[in-house]
């Protein structure tokens, strides 16, 4: 399916395209907000949210993800963290705008 060349499958490929190559940075953010919101500063709602609350969460911080990774990778090569990792590696910066 995900071979296929579809309009749908095209569709989702291309909306889930930018998440994936930005998958680093998109890992430490939603880590760092989640830790933030359910365990850190704004109190302990982890335990106060129900399962389809949670899910909701889920769903619409990804969605947001999915914007700013597409909005991002419009202007820059690639995410910042990504950025960051493949200048440790290569010991050599790597352009970062288009």
């Amino acid at each position: 399916w995900w071979r296929g060349r579809g309009v749908l499958t095209g569709a989702v490929r291309s909306a889930l395209a930018p998440t994936g190559r930005m998958a680093l940075t998109n890992y430490i953010l939603q880590s760092a907000v989640s830790i933030c919101i359910f365990y850190g500063m704004w109190g302990d709602r982890f335990a106060s949210l129900s399962l389809a609350a949670l899910m909701l969460y889920s769903v619409a911080f990804f969605v947001l993800q999915m914007i700013f990774s597409a909005v991002w990778l419009r202007i820059f090569t690639q995410g910042p963290l990504e950025w960051l990792w493949r200048w440790q590696m290569k010991r050599k910066r790597p352009r970062l705008l288009r």
